[in-house]
């Protein structure tokens, strides 16, 4: 990967690159308190982790595997709208280079149809959110413990990318967004709309699984502070929800 693209990002205060690494947010989360944006890129990760301690397949030099820092300016719990911010810039990154239906499984995985090529990790620490992102880029095959269908750019493109474009590309959509949330805290009605446009799920009946129970219901959408919304007008919050599954169908 050429890191010296990214390094000329105006933004980007100082890129941590390293061959091999167990992950790029414990790496993240050793070394606070750091600058905003700072940038931690992994070739492969021993210990990749998703959401609910799920394992992310980290092959080497393949795919993207990254985390960036930012510092919390107000209450924490006024970030509950951040990880569709993430989950509408993956989106945007998707949709440039893939010309194929692509869907936001609430609360921030990408999906081509019914094949995750995306997934985020959001943690809190020590007055910083540490943003975790893996992406499928240049994979041809997975191993069959990823039962969610993965898939890459490449599977869907039949072209082998460079990482450190689609990183790039990928920071700026960030990056732009991020700076319209901060100034009110919650998805501007454009975002949310196209966010609403490209859920995965909506209008369909799923099962929502927590820690000790679950519920059912239709997903109706997602409101401006990020939280799900069911037809029966209960609102899912975030990181409440362990498994969003389908009832009727696979969409």
């Amino acid at each position: 990967m050429n890191i010296s693209l990214l390094e000329n990002i105006p933004f980007i205060p100082k890129i941590f690159y390293f061959q091999q690494i167990t992950s790029t947010n414990e790496k993240a989360k050793k070394m606070l308190p750091l600058e905003d944006f700072t940038l931690f890129i992994a070739e492969t990760q021993t210990k990749g982790k998703g959401r609910n301690y799920r394992q992310w397949y980290s092959p080497a030099k393949e795919n993207l595997y990254f985390s960036f820092v930012l510092k919390v300016e107000n209450q924490i719990c006024r970030y509950s709208a951040y990880p569709l911010i993430v989950a509408y810039s993956l989106l945007n990154l998707a949709k440039k280079y893939i010309d194929k239906k692509i869907f936001i499984k609430w609360p921030n995985d990408i999906y081509i149809e019914d094949r995750k090529i995306a997934g985020t990790l959001i943690e809190i620490n020590n007055h910083h959110i540490i943003t975790g992102i893996g992406i499928n880029v240049n994979s041809e095959d997975f191993p069959v413990f990823q039962n969610n269908k993965p898939t890459s750019f490449y599977k869907e493109t039949s072209v082998k990318h460079k990482r450190e474009y689609i990183l790039k590309d990928f920071l700026y959509f960030f990056k732009n967004s991020f700076d319209l949330f901060k100034k009110e805290l919650c998805i501007r009605k454009e975002v949310l709309d196209e966010v609403n446009d490209n859920l995965k799920f909506r209008n369909k009946v799923v099962e929502i699984v927590f820690n000790d129970h679950s519920k059912r219901g239709i997903i109706k959408g997602i409101n401006e502070k990020g939280f799900l919304i069911l037809d029966n007008n209960t609102t899912v919050y975030a990181g409440d929800v362990l498994k969003v599954r389908s009832v009727s169908d696979n969409r």
